[in-house]
This record gives structure tokens, C-alpha cells and sequence, in this order.
């Protein structure tokens, strides 16, 4: 519930933010990237994959490894400030882990791979979200067989990675005891491959990976839920270094599927980021990056209207926002958070975005100003939004207080100021604390 004495407090600013717009028709700026809300780092565990909650959406579960003991790592987190609620560790030998998470209402789901005896066992467990205990484990024995991805999707999960022959497998499993429906993999020692991602619809299964026998192939298949019969696949020749450059991650819509990895070209590797019809798979856009150095785009994730991709650049944190409609760039981080690769990035149903990978976990706004409910109104074009700054940034001299569930903690969100002048300058005029005068930003999306 909101003080007494900080609704006061707000009083002043809200009538004058308020009656300024309702004169000038002024939104706030947005700038050029999203904003760091937190961020949790470990140098002793690596970290893969991201997922959320099916239901209530207040936690994030990570899959991931110890680097020292090479056990497998599970923990939830609070979405609020990224504060562990329970951890579980699973000593299986290394080295490998924890390649992938999913979630459902009550339960997680988790892939990997143990080794023993000098072969390395596919590995696919479920999960109580309540203490991350064990409801049911199940191993694939045979060579070098890795379970690089699972999706959970009504009553089956689907498991996709490296199975025997180092051949791609995809395999449909029961929530309900793990045992299997139906699986493909082939029997050829030439067909050498990997699926690292699955997603699904109502009827179909989609998967991204690389195969090859001679080459090294870039691959997206459609594949039917009920039986796991091949709807469409396509095979692109981009690379004959394996396994770094290739389809890491797949996403789907209504219509459509996104697909982002890596592409050789002469001296370095592009991101390459696609858009597929999920007809016919046939390509709609697609994007060869050139990031300006060595580089791999690991994960996509996307909202209505775009796309939020993870990935690396001469070992920088890089993350990028995209439209959907034509890929067009809408923002780009570059962070160098010492050789450290994001590997996973969801974007979430509450306006922001999770992104792991080798033991950083951070969340961040997917624009950089947040809309705070406060509209202004333009006789010519109506309502007009007006933003803040996100917890954290604080860069702004005019700043609102807002309440959280910890009194001793509170949140700070503040109306941004531009110098006078810029393009972003509003024309309306306000003078700071320390006597500076500064324009109020424009806002827009």
C-alpha cells in the first residue's frame, strides 16, 4: 500500500508532468537499448538455459553445471530481484550437464547428458517446481548421446539433440511417467548431426540443428506431433566447421518460425537470423550480420511484435531487438562481461527479458523507458503515453517514487530529461533541483 507522505510527495510532479502534456501533446524519449533491471554472476557454475513459470510467472527456473564438479544445476529464482528460492545439484559424472529447461503449471523439465564407463548418456527428467525434487528420470545409453533441447506442450514433452552414431534424434515422450511414444534417429553412421532446439504448435513439431556427411548443413524441419513424420526440412551448406556454426535456436507464431546461429564468411562468422513460413518453410527474410568479429547468435525469443536475440561478438554479452515483420535492427547491447556468452533469453509475459549464460543471469526492460499509466491528452492525436526510467538506471533528475511489497526497499522511477536543443527536446522547459534548465523528452516506440 502507498505512504501516505509519498503520495504527497508526488503530487507536485504529477500535476505539473500532467499539465504539461495535456498543453504540448509531449511523450517521453525512448532511447536506443533496454535498461539492466539486475544481474546475478558466478564464476563456479555455467549456466545454459532460461524458462519461466506456466502459470503465475513470479520465477525463472536455470539449467546449467557446476564447472568444478561438473554436476547438474537447477535453481529457481525470483523474477523481482533474481534471488534463489531453492537449488538442486545431481552429482552425474562431467563432463557435461544440464543443457535445457521448460515449464509447465506445476512442473519443470530438464535435458542433458552424464557420462560413465566412457560413454555419454542422453538424459530427460520432470521436476516439482515447488522444491526441484525428482518426479521421474530416464537415461538413452549409446556412444555419445546428448539431449541439447526439451519443450514441454500439453501432455508430451519433446527431447531433441545427439543421439547414437553422433546422429540427430527428436523424440516424444508422457509428462506423466517419461516413458517414450515415438522417436527418430537414423540408423547411418554417415548421417552425423545435432537438433539444439525444438518448439511446437497445435499440430507440429519444429526443430533447428546441423547435419552433415561430407558437409556441415544448416537445418530446420517440420515434423508431425503425433507421429514425428517429416512435414518439410531444409538443408543450407554454410560452413565446414562444425559444430559452432550452425541452427541453435527455433521459435514459432501464428504463422511463422524464427531461426538465429552462426554463418561462415571469409575471415569470421555472421549471425544468422531467419524467418520462415511454417507452410512450406520457405524463407520470408533472413539477415547475414556482420558483427564485426567472430560471432554466433545462441537464442531467440519474441513478443507480437519482435524479436530478442542472444549471442556473442569477440566474446561480448550481445543482445539485439529486432522487428518481426522485416528483421530491421531496433537496438543492440554490446557488453564485455569478461569472455562471458549469453546462451538463453526469454522474453517474458511481465515486459522484460531473462538472459543466462555462463553464470551470468540478468534481467533487463525490452524498451528503455516504461510506461507508468499517467496519459496526457493531444486534441489532435488523442491520448499520449507517458514513461519512466526503469529501477536501476536513475539517470534522471525529476524522479517518481513507486511502492514495492518491501517498504524498505523502494523502487525509483523517474521522468526523463533531454538537454535543449537535441532532436529528442520537446520544446517544454523544466528547472532542475540544481539549477540547470532541461527539455522534457519526446517518447516513442
Amino acid at each position: 500500500m502507498m505512504k501516505k507522505q509519498d503520495f504527497y510527495k508526488r503530487i507536485p510532479i504529477l500535476l505539473t508532468a500532467l499539465f504539461l502534456f495535456v498543453l504540448t501533446g509531449l511523450v517521453i524519449e525512448n532511447a536506443s537499448a533496454s535498461q539492466l533491471i539486475w544481474s546475478v554472476n558466478s564464476t563456479s557454475v555455467s549456466t545454459n538455459s532460461i524458462t519461466e513459470e506456466a502459470e503465475d510467472y513470479d520465477y525463472i527456473y536455470i539449467a546449467g553445471a557446476d564447472r568444478g564438479t561438473g554436476e547438474w544445476r537447477i535453481e529457481k529464482r525470483q523474477k523481482s530481484n533474481g534471488g534463489v528460492t531453492w537449488i538442486q545439484e545431481d552429482v552425474y559424472l562431467p563432463p557435461v550437464g544440464a543443457y535445457s529447461i521448460d515449464a509447465d503449471d506445476d512442473s519443470i523439465y530438464v535435458s542433458g547428458a552424464e557420462s560413465d564407463s566412457g560413454d555419454i548418456y542422453w538424459r530427460v527428467q520432470r521436476r516439482n517446481q515447488v522444491d526441484g525434487e525428482i518426479i521421474w528420470d530416464k537415461l538413452h545409453p549409446g556412444g555419445t548421446s546428448l539431449a541439447y533441447a526439451v519443450k514441454a506442450d500439453g501432455n508430451e514433452i519433446f527431447v531433441g539433440g545427439q543421439g547414437q552414431f553422433v546422429s540427430r534424434r527428436i523424440e516424444k515422450r508422457n509428462k506423466s511417467d517419461g516413458e517414450i511414444d515415438w522417436y527418430w534417429q537414423p540408423n547411418n553412421s554417415n548421417a552425423r548431426g545435432r537438433l539444439y532446439s525444438i518448439t511446437t504448435d497445435e499440430n507440429y513439431v519444429y526443430a533447428c540443428g546441423a547435419w552433415s556427411s561430407d558437409k556441415k548443413k544448416w537445418l530446420v524441419e517440420k515434423r508431425q506431433k503425433s507421429d514425428g513424420q517429416v512435414m518439410w526440412d531444409d538443408e543450407l551448406d554454410i560452413s565446414v566447421v562444425y559444430p559452432f556454426i550452425v541452427a541453435q535456436s527455433i521459435i514459432a507464431d501464428e504463422n511463422y518460425v524464427y531461426v538465429v546461429g552462426g554463418d561462415l564468411h571469409e575471415d569470421w562468422n555472421y549471425w544468422r537470423i531467419e524467418k520462415r513460413s511454417k507452410a512450406n518453410g520457405a524463407l520470408v527474410w533472413w539477415k547475414k550480420v556482420d558483427q564485426g568479429g567472430d560471432a554466433c547468435a545462441y537464442s531467440v525469443s519474441a513478443d507480437n511484435d519482435y524479436l530478442y536475440i542472444a549471442g556473442m561478438v569477440t566474446d561480448l554479452w550481445t543482445i539485439e531487438k529486432r522487428n518481426k515483420s522485416d528483421g530491421e535492427l531496433v537496438w543492440i547491447i554490446k557488453e564485455d562481461y569478461s569472455s562471458k556468452r549469453p546462451r538463453s533469453i526469454i522474453a517474458s509475459c511481465d515486459d522484460f527479458l531473462y538472459i543466462t549464460g555462463d553464470g551470468r543471469i540478468e534481467k533487463r526492460s525490452k524498451t528503455s523507458y516504461v510506461d507508468i499509466g499517467l496519459r496526457g491528452y493531444d486534441e489532435g492525436s488523442g491520448p499520449i503515453a507517458i514513461a519512466a526510467e526503469p529501477l536501476g538506471t536513475l539517470t534522471s533528475p525529476l524522479r517518481i517514487a513507486k511502492d514495492t511489497d518491501d517498504d524498505t526497499v523502494p523502487e525509483t522511477w523517474g521522468i526523463v530529461l533531454v538537454d535543449p536543443g537535441t532532436s529528442s527536446d520537446s520544446g517544454m522547459r523544466i528547472k532542475t533541483s540544481s539549477g540547470d534548465i532541461k527539455a522534457l523528452g519526446k517518447y516513442s516506440e
